[in-house]
């Protein structure tokens, strides 16, 4: 493995790679390194001729300068594990001046909506200090592919966009978020944490992990409720926010679409260490069957054997139980207790008729009460405020009242 720390020798070194036609990954990464980060690297090794690993602590993305000063590092223990990966690995380690050149601030960058949310929202500039240092990493490494963890959604939209916007020639490569076996999301400030802290912060896990379970059938009110009364149980737990938002806006949502992408985010402060976390929601839009309407004890008009099967009933009872022509509609004997199914067919407005037609006659007689329903399918959040129709016509002469 070769290590940088100037910018002028590494971009020579680079630039005689390039020239045999060579693929170079990129990870850029501020240190500490754990099994996360190295899922990247090995993804990258795997996928390129060589692979550049950054590891620089970026001042300009931190908004508590204290948090900066206590950032973990581990410089010989990274080079260790990187020497165990890969000889094809090219380490950049430049210090503060080296990228900034003496000039310590964030540019101005415009992502829309993307930064102005959960992360955006509670950490000010967060977002243009850490698109300043991928700009300037893209600009020194222009590599073929880059490589982002799932874990810091919000910062991987926010590098797909800064791509998209620059036309950069690269591919941004998303990769999914590692966990402990406790489902604990892999992150450098964990060592940050003691043991006991560590086992608490698994509730942000299972906080996202009932989200999940219950995206399909709970509203979105219930959910958050739900999850700020399981993390009320853990007072080392400070939630700084939950939410749920569209992975493509990343605008938090206040009711759920067909067709859009969904995840859950959390952020906390835990034991004086910030972790973040989220997961991807699955919504399947599950049907059920329900009632959608219903024609309540009219008598059987007429049975007719050789009739085409189906059912005739007074058109002005169909309007008003909403049931169109052909529709399946199952019929319910009150007399002898049989059902069947058969189709509707339209009969005279104002007439009253009732009509079995086809075999089904068999199973009435004139003058047997029968209740008529038909059902729709629909998903579980749309059944939940479906209002059937319902009508109870004249018992006499199955007229609306």
């Amino acid at each position: 493995m070769i290590i940088f720390k100037n910018i002028l020798g590494f971009k020579n070194h680079l630039r005689k790679l390039k020239n045999d036609n060579i693929t170079i990954g990129f990870v850029p990464t501020m240190g500490a390194l754990h099994d996360g980060h190295t899922s990247l690297i090995k993804k990258s090794v795997l996928e390129n001729d060589y692979s550049v690993v950054s590891i620089f602590i970026n001042p300009t993305q931190f908004n508590n300068m204290n948090d900066y000063e206590s950032y973990p590092i581990d410089i010989s223990k990274d080079i260790e594990l990187l020497d165990s990966i890969s000889e094809n690995i090219i380490l950049f380690t430049p210090d503060t001046d080296e990228i900034y050149s003496g000039k310590v601030v964030s540019d101005s960058y415009d992502f829309g909506d993307l930064d102005k949310y959960m992360e955006g929202e509670y950490r000010k500039g967060h977002f243009q200090g850490v698109a300043t240092v991928v700009h300037k990493l893209f600009e020194i490494v222009t590599p073929n592919n880059v490589y982002f963890g799932e874990k810091d959604f919000q910062q991987l939209r926010i590098i797909e966009d800064l791509v998209q916007r620059n036309r950069y020639k690269l591919n941004v490569i998303r990769c999914k978020t590692v966990r402990q076996n406790d489902g604990l999301a892999l992150s450098s400030r964990n060592k940050k944490l003691d043991i006991y802290s560590q086992n608490i912060a698994t509730n942000l896990f299972k906080a996202l992990s009932f989200a999940k379970k219950n995206f399909d059938t709970l509203d979105l009110e219930i959910i958050y409720a739900k999850v700020e009364d399981l993390l009320q149980n853990f007072p080392l737990i400070n939630v700084e926010y939950f939410a749920i938002a569209n992975e493509k806006d990343l605008k938090p949502i206040k009711q759920k679409k067909k067709n859009q992408k969904y995840r859950a985010f959390i952020a906390a402060d835990i034991s004086g260490v910030r972790l973040i976390d989220n997961i991807k929601l699955y919504w399947f839009l599950m049907n059920i069957e329900i009632l959608k309407s219903k024609i309540h004890r009219v008598k059987v008009t007429g049975a007719d054997l050789d009739y085409i099967g189906s059912i005739t009933i007074d058109k002005d009872l169909m309007d008003a139980a909403n049931i169109i022509e052909g529709e399946k509609i199952q019929i319910v004997n009150n007399n002898n207790g049989e059902r069947l199914e058969t189709y509707v067919i339209p009969g005279s407005r104002g007439s009253g008729e009732i009509t079995v037609n086809g075999a089904a006659a068999r199973k009435v007689n004139i003058g047997d009460v029968l209740i008529l329903i038909t059902y729709a399918s629909m998903s579980f959040q749309e059944a939940k405020n479906f209002k059937p129709n319902i009508i109870f016509p004249n018992e006499e002469n199955n007229l609306l009242k």
